[in-house]
């Protein structure tokens, strides 16, 4: 064999139960090598713990479907445009992976680590990620619709323009992220961690925010309408120019909140603490107050 068709990218189809590898692109010594001996063990030695190491792997438009990745190192892989739906990445390592446009509706993840992975415009809808890590990662313009994030690991991920609907995020460590333009229509946030979290003109309208922590984060302009903050901690929160009508901030914390010209109308205040907030043309019209700490406005 030549050494340019050592090195030349094959077109392969391969099929196995539950696998297909259609038009991936591999270098040959992969293709007779690791990556087939590797999904061979993961399909047919099933009582066996899932050790495979494929690092470095390129699988760009690979398939994928149903496959079993559990505890699977594929940190480093590129995975760009890949269809995974529905397949198996318990416990994986896919740490500073390029899944960039990658298919992952309905996949499991819980606990893996996906640090520093490249996961823009890909789809994670319905997948469960309980317990994953995504802290450094690029998240911009993803699908998360529907995934289950309780427990998991959000620090720092860029997370601009993605689709967050009705995701759940219950205790998720989101510290630093950056959620402008983000839509988190219903999504459930029940005791998550935002601290200081860039959330610019993102919608968080009816969204599930009890006991979470928005400290310090910026919600300029943030569209809040409806949402439970019950209890939440906005201590210093940014939340100028924020629609937070009919939205439920009983017993929130706002110590040093900047509210300027943020619209609070039908707002239910009680038992809220807003010392030392910034209500200027702060719209209070029909907002419930009762109860509510008002000092040194």
């Amino acid at each position: 064999m030549s050494e340019t068709d050592e090195t030349m990218d094959l077109m392969v189809s391969l099929h196995y139960t539950n696998v297909r590898l259609a038009l991936a692109k591999l270098p040959y010594h992969i293709v007779c090598g690791d990556i087939l001996y590797n999904i061979n063990v993961f399909l047919k030695e099933k009582e066996k713990k899932n050790t495979c190491d494929i690092m470095k792997l390129y699988l760009t438009d690979a398939v994928f479907t149903g496959v079993n990745l559990h505890d699977c190192n594929l940190s480093n892989a590129n995975l760009d445009g890949a269809n995974l739906p529905g397949a198996k990445l318990k416990g994986a390592n896919l740490k500073c992976a390029k899944l960039y446009a990658v298919n992952l509706k309905g996949a499991s993840l819980g606990r893996a680590s996906l640090t520093r992975a490249d996961l823009a415009r890909a789809n994670l809808s319905g997948a469960n990620l309980s317990g994953a890590t995504f802290s450094n990662s690029i998240c911009q313009d993803a699908n998360f619709e529907l995934t289950y994030c309780k427990w998991s690991y959000f620090q720092k991920v860029d997370f601009r323009g993605a689709n967050l609907i009705r995701a759940n995020f219950e205790q998720a460590n989101i510290i630093r992220a950056n959620l402008s333009r983000a839509d988190l229509t219903g999504a459930k946030l029940t005791k998550a961690d935002l601290t200081n979290s860039i959330c610019e003109n993102a919608n968080f309208q009816f969204t599930d925010c009890r006991m979470s922590k928005f400290r310090g984060s910026n919600l300029l302009k943030a569209n809040l309408k409806g949402a439970n903050f019950n209890n939440a901690d906005l201590i210093g929160a940014n939340l100028c120019g924020a629609d937070l009508r009919g939205a439920n901030l009983k017993g929130a914390d706002l110590q040093c909140a900047d509210l300027r010209g943020a619209n609070l109308k039908g707002a239910d205040l009680r038992g809220a603490n807003l010392t030392h907030a910034n209500i200027l043309r702060v719209n209070f019209t029909v907002a419930i107050t009762a109860d509510a700490d008002t000092r040194y406005f």
